[in-house]
């Protein structure tokens, strides 16, 4: 963890207001600065930048944090990404945990020095291939045009023992450090070898242009097919999307993602110019995380035979619950997306794309092709575990896809949806009536509500104030909830005890969650007296929530739930609880 005194140090070295002027045109305005807001259309300027503070905020968007948050929104860095960014601009080295600063430059020495030694070796792959020979052939023989081998930077690796390493060690490298990129092997004796040859290279490029490692593909029978550079200091496959670096600049409609580097390649090669690739890995959260900062909408199109498909049940939850809206391209059965670009073009393909099935819509399909749909007792089976999907939709959405079931199962809707609520209300949620005072709203970045914005007005005493911040977190913390504004909360009261001064600015940088809500909170509410203000906004959370549970508990008497007697004594005991806060 990156100490507090480090981002201090960090921040009194950034302009807020230089790098965010790269964007938009701040004019000086009631000591803060304004803007047209960069991240969204708009005439009037809404867009607020706070020199002291180090933080921004839109009063249209709500879009908010501090100079980290607005890299990480703008330029699609990560958090990581966008720390080096500032520390490179001003000059400092990122510090590590139990390292001395003398070994946390060596190590950025080292990534660098790989990072170089991975791009001299793309361009050795590259100028092998140009040569001409087996591997231009192969790649001219997959439709591959000299335009698009050039595009993607593809390679050769000459199938020879030694001929890359010697090629890197004469133009500086080190043996240690070709092994460290796994460029090269080390053998028992101690020599050392290419661990490419006779393979289609393939360059894994992040979006920065760094070469972070390769791929390598076999032009026969020998195996593995796919030889992948492993894990080094610069690369994970986890972490990696293959690609990513050829899209357009910017958030876009929607990315494909695809199995193969070949998937992705043709599907270019034919005008398909948003495809990825997922290096042969199962789709992971970071990889999620990575397309969710250049779209909302990502299409899954892996092949169409069995395999293909189980792998596309694997991601579509991982990316569903990275709040993307996922759909999936059904390929014929035995076709990639590379033989189907061929075979039907660009305009082919989009048609299929125009087709793709929602995420519901796909998994209930996947579920039928487990049962023997002539058979009475097996379309029983499906329609039960469909109803398990649909249950847990919105009502419109039950709407849509218990007809769907209803038509491929022959039961009625009825009946559908009355196996849906048998799903749905688990013993737990039927015998507890407290869920329905405690299933709130998740509140949004900015106050709809008054209660929403009794929280970020007890999230703004705490900033004003130490002790504030302290009762808050003792009395008023079951208040908070939404998830990003109780580890704030968590955090400044941390940074209070630690320092006995609260920085938003630097306390946002070590937080991976959203900041607008924060901000919303620093820029939307204000409190005069904090701490008086603080145990007012306390003691009405408090009698909200006992007026809730009041309220759910008569809906529990109403509908039967418990008895008259259980709802007499807890009414008595919340009602007491209610008049000691008056």
């Amino acid at each position: 963890m990156i100490p507090d005194s480090w981002f201090y140090e960090l921040y009194s070295k950034t302009d807020i207001a230089e790098i965010i002027g790269q964007y938009t045109t701040l004019t000086p305005k009631g000591g803060k600065l304004w803007a047209c807001c960069p991240f969204h259309s708009e005439k009037t300027p809404s867009f607020i930048v706070d020199t002291t503070k180090q933080l921004y905020y839109c009063f249209g968007c709500h879009k908010g944090g501090n100079v980290m948050t607005f890299l990480k929104e703008k330029e699609n860095m990560t958090g990581m990404e966008a720390i080096k960014y500032l520390a490179d601009r001003a000059g400092m080295v990122l510090p590590e945990s139990d390292i001395t600063p003398g070994e946390a430059e060596r190590r950025k020495q080292l990534r660098m020095r790989l990072y170089n030694a991975n791009r001299d070796a793309a361009r050795f792959y590259f100028s092998k291939l140009t040569e001409g020979g087996e591997g231009l052939d192969y790649l001219h023989k997959r439709s591959l045009t000299d335009g698009i081998i050039k595009r993607f930077g593809l390679g050769f690796s000459p199938n020879k023992r030694t001929e890359l390493t010697e090629h890197l060690l004469s133009i500086g490298y080190t043996e240690d450090e070709l092994v460290r990129a796994n460029l090269t092997r080390r053998a028992e004796g101690g020599s050392v070898y290419d661990n490419f040859r006779n393979r289609v290279m393939f360059p894994i490029i992040d979006e920065r242009g760094n070469v972070l490692g390769f791929g390598g593909r076999t032009m026969g029978d020998d195996k593995p097919k796919y030889l992948n550079t492993s894990d080094t200091p610069i690369y994970s496959k986890k972490n990696s999307v293959y690609a990513l670096n050829m899209l357009k600049k910017g958030t876009l409609s929607d990315i494909i993602i695809v199995e193969g580097y070949m998937d992705v390649i043709s599907l270019h090669a034919h005008g398909v110019d948003n495809a990825v690739a997922t290096l042969g890995t199962a789709l992971t959260e970071n990889q999620a995380r990575l397309l969710k900062r250049r779209t909302n909408v990502i299409y899954v199109s892996y092949d169409g035979d069995s395999a293909g498909q189980n792998a596309t049940m694997r991601g579509l939850d991982i990316l569903a619950n990275e709040g993307l809206d996922v759909r999936v391209i059904v390929l014929p059965d035995g076709l990639d997306p590379d033989d189907f670009a061929k075979k039907y073009g660009k305009d082919g393909y989009m048609r299929l794309k125009d087709e793709s099935k929602t995420l519901t819509a796909f998994k209930i399909e996947h579920i039928a092709k487990r049962f023997d749909m002539t058979n009475p007792d097996e379309r029983q089976k499906f329609a039960i575990e469909a109803c398990k999907i649909v249950a847990g939709l919105q009502p419109v959405e039950q709407e849509r896809y218990y007809d769907m079931v209803a038509q491929m199962s022959g039961f009625s809707y009825e009946t559908l949806q009355s196996q849906g609520r048998r799903e749905a209300a688990s013993p737990e949620k039927r015998n507890n009536y407290t869920h329905i005072a405690n299933n709130r709203e998740k509140s949004p970045a900015f106050a709809k509500n008054d209660s929403e914005r009794t929280q970020l007005l007890l999230i703004r005493c705490a900033v004003s104030s130490q002790n504030a911040a302290f009762y808050i977190e003792q009395e008023g913390m079951e208040f908070i909830e939404r998830k990003e504004l109780a580890e704030f909360l968590r955090r400044v009261c941390y940074s209070y005890r630690q320092s006995g001064k609260c920085d938003v600015s630097v306390i946002l940088s070590s937080m991976e969650e959203d900041t607008s809500a924060v901000t919303a909170a620093i820029f939307e509410v204000s409190a005069e007296e904090p701490e008086k203000t603080a145990k007012e906004c306390v003691t009405k959370l408090k009698r909200e929530k006992l007026q809730a549970e009041i309220r759910a508990l008569g809906i529990a008497y109403d509908t039967k739930q418990i008895s008259a007697e259980e709802y007499r004594v807890r009414f008595a005991e919340l009602s007491n609880l209610l008049s000691a806060l008056r």
